[in-house]
């Protein structure tokens, strides 16, 4: 009897160990990084409101509620994050530009927690609204994106250089605002500045396409881009009531 007690604490130290042995292995076969994002799951918008106006307005300032900034796995999925992004940009096209510039601005905030994340999204914004060959191009969504990056405490001084300089060029020439004026040379020699040509010549309201000569005098490199999928009343856009 007595070498059984002896023996017994010997027997629930063995059993213990074993327990642990098996919960460690339970549980380094549960630590690995389970990839769980398959789709984009849109804010769930409340059910009184029925205008269009109402609904976008809602999208673009809570698009983002379901998506947690700090998993890096969004980086790894275009055909989620990507897509999810071509569709907010189009939204932003449905309510005013105000809106829509301080929607995006707090976008590009909430992507401070990570720095990788923070630059996949910001290449986002370059390539759908600056890139000259991006369908999508619109220098007035692309502004708060810049003042966001130039805020941002992740970026150093010397990452800033760039989008200060974009916003410098950005802020010229805006919708709305009077052109600023220059002089050029033709071919044949003579000379002029848009001030005397715009008398010549009516204006074209229409914002120049520059198909492979970039600001920076190089081709861009082609890329491909995500259209919007949301459509439109007849098809599945959350504009508007099922």
């Amino acid at each position: 009897m007595k070498t059984n007690i002896h023996i017994l604490p010997a027997i629930c130290i063995l059993c213990l160990c074993a327990c642990k042995s098996g919960n460690a292995s339970s549980l380094n076969k549960n630590d690995v990084i389970q990839d769980t994002i398959k789709t984009f799951t849109l804010p769930a918008i409340p059910p009184m409101m029925t205008a269009p106006e109402q609904r976008a307005d809602f999208l673009v300032k809570h698009y983002w509620d379901n998506v947690n900034f700090a998993d890096t796995n969004y980086i790894h999925h275009p055909e989620v994050t990507e897509q999810a992004w071509a569709d907010y940009c189009d939204i932003l096209n449905h309510v005013p530009l105000e809106t829509a510039q301080e929607a995006m601005r707090k976008t590009i905030e909430q992507t401070n927690v990570d720095k990788k994340v923070f630059t996949y999204i910001t290449d986002l914004a370059d390539k759908y609204l600056y890139d000259p060959n991006s369908p999508m191009r619109n220098e007035e969504f692309y502004i708060p994106v810049l003042d966001a990056m130039l805020a941002s405490p992740l970026l150093e001084e010397i990452e800033k250089v760039r989008p200060k300089a974009r916003r410098e060029l950005a802020q010229k020439n805006r919708i709305g605002t009077k052109a600023l004026n220059f002089s050029y040379t033709l071919a044949s020699g003579a000379q002029g500045s848009l001030s005397t040509a715009s008398r010549l010549y009516p204006p074209i309201h229409q914002q120049p396409r520059l198909s492979c000569l970039h600001r920076n005098n190089r081709c861009p490199e082609k890329r491909t881009y995500h259209q919007p999928t949301f459509g439109t009343k007849e098809t599945n856009s959350p504009l508007y009531l099922p």
